[in-house]
């Protein structure tokens, strides 16, 4: 129930900027945000590591930790597949990327199964690395989202920037003009 009333909020919060609603389009991933909470449920532990399972919907008492690491992995798999089909009818790319202080120690198996979304930026320079997230990010939307994160959101205590974009373009087809001369009611 609480996670239901976040969620809830969190698509709110969205809208609050302008009295109309957005002004563009928007994208939501549901499949998008679990690959990103499966990314961070890889790196946690303990008390992490129980509420991210239960936000999931992971038993960990019946679903072991390299269950979860599989998933992800043929998910990913499944997209590179997908990605590359031109007949789908549009175009859809989730990417993941976890940014670390370059001090912070990795463990071998983490960094073997998530080598592709792992990257070591010095947080130190905290502009440079905001600077390459952003361009990041810009690349896997194509250009539609420039700038992710405004200047002064990295400084040099942070340790970790875990970053995710998507990308969604459908390809609409229009043949007909259909005319909607009813008043339609909802009940």
């Amino acid at each position: 129930m609480c996670m239901s009333l976040s969620s809830v909020n969190i698509i709110k919060s969205m809208f609050e900027d302008s009295v109309t609603g957005p002004s563009g389009n928007i994208f939501i991933s549901p499949a998008s945000i679990y690959q990103t909470l499966t990314l961070a449920f890889m790196g946690a532990a303990g008390e992490t590591e129980r509420e991210l399972a239960g936000v999931m919907g992971v038993d960990l008492a019946e679903t072991p930790r390299s269950e979860v690491i599989k998933n992800y992995l043929y998910e990913r798999a499944f997209q590179a597949i997908r990605d590359r089909d031109p007949n789908l009818g549009y175009e859809l790319t989730h990417a993941n990327k976890l940014y670390f202080d370059r001090e912070l120690p990795l463990s071998k198996c983490f960094q073997l199964v998530l080598q592709d979304e792992l990257e070591a930026v010095d947080f130190s320079h905290s502009e440079k690395a905001r600077s390459a997230i952003n361009a990041w990010v810009k690349g896997k939307t194509r250009g539609k989202i420039a700038k992710l994160l405004p200047q002064g959101a990295l400084d040099a205590g942070t340790k970790v920037a875990l970053v995710n974009a998507a990308y969604f373009k459908v390809h609409i087809h229009v043949n007909t003009l259909y005319t909607c001369t009813e008043n339609l009611m909802i009940s």
